[in-house]
């Protein structure tokens, strides 16, 4: 009976078009708010290095180069929004930096360290998520992130850090005050799109990789969103994407 009472899990096409939808909001974003012009002084390494946590594709050097350079610029902001957004809404994001709720991420952290059962882990994890998001939906499921909210720590944190990355490369005939709340809203909207995946019984994942045929001088600025395992915990025989990654070309003269 309560297991018929949990929420049905969202369609794929819900799930690929959240993740469309985040990905142009970041793109109109940079499009409207960022210049090409050369700058004065190297970007904030100490900034720069709070970004690029986790496993990033990228070395933080050569993405600090991409950004000071006017050719590269608009796709290193595109990737360094993102790479903030994503890697902090994934489940081995450590609590201190997540944008998942704390109760949720510190939880993670523990789950994550055991030596479970394999073959019974993956089904416990898909029925703890759904139970859990379904007791947390009234505090965190909302469609915005109030002032209360828990998780607005970390994002102001990431935020303070990501802009003090990409505030030398802001276009001053728009109103920079305007740009920083964009830019807030983006990361708010991707701490609900971690909820929404969170609530889900199946295993998803984003896939950093460009695929073999992208060829050199390739970077993924929006991941792939995949399905590992299904409703139950059962590891699929190959991944499921629901949303293809963006790649950019050309850059081998850059990376």
């Amino acid at each position: 009976m309560i297991e018929r009472s949990l929420p049905q899990p969202a369609e794929d096409q819900a799930l690929g078009g959240e993740l469309s939808r985040l990905k142009t909001a970041i793109k109109n974003h940079v499009q409207s708010y960022y210049h090409t012009n050369s700058v004065r002084g190297g970007v904030d390494q100490v900034a720069l290095g709070l970004i690029a946590t986790g496993n990033m594709p990228l070395i933080a050097s050569t993405l600090g180069s991409l950004l000071s350079n006017p050719v590269t610029r608009m796709t290193a902001i595109r990737f360094c929004i993102t790479w903030t957004v994503v890697s902090r809404i994934d489940p081995n994001c450590e609590p201190s930096l997540s944008f998942l709720p704390p109760e949720i991420a510190s939880c993670l952290l523990s789950i994550n360290s055991t030596r479970d059962d394999p073959s019974t882990k993956p089904g416990f994890m898909s029925r703890w998520k759904a139970f859990t998001a379904a007791l947390l939906h009234d505090r965190y499921g909302s469609s915005t992130v109030t002032a209360s909210d828990a998780r607005n720590r970390n994002i102001s944190e990431a935020l303070q850090a990501l802009n003090a990355v990409l505030s030398p490369f802001a276009d001053e005939q728009r109103d920079d005050r305007e740009r920083v709340q964009k830019l807030e809203e983006i990361l708010k909207r991707g701490a609900r799109f971690g909820f929404t995946l969170f609530s889900q019984p199946s295993q998803l994942d984003f896939d950093w990789n460009a695929p073999p045929s992208a060829g050199r001088g390739t970077l993924v600025i929006s991941p792939a969103l995949t399905q590992v395992a299904d409703d139950s915990g059962r590891r699929l025989p190959r991944p499921r994407v629901l949303e293809e990654p963006e790649i950019a070309r050309g850059l081998e003269t850059y990376l």
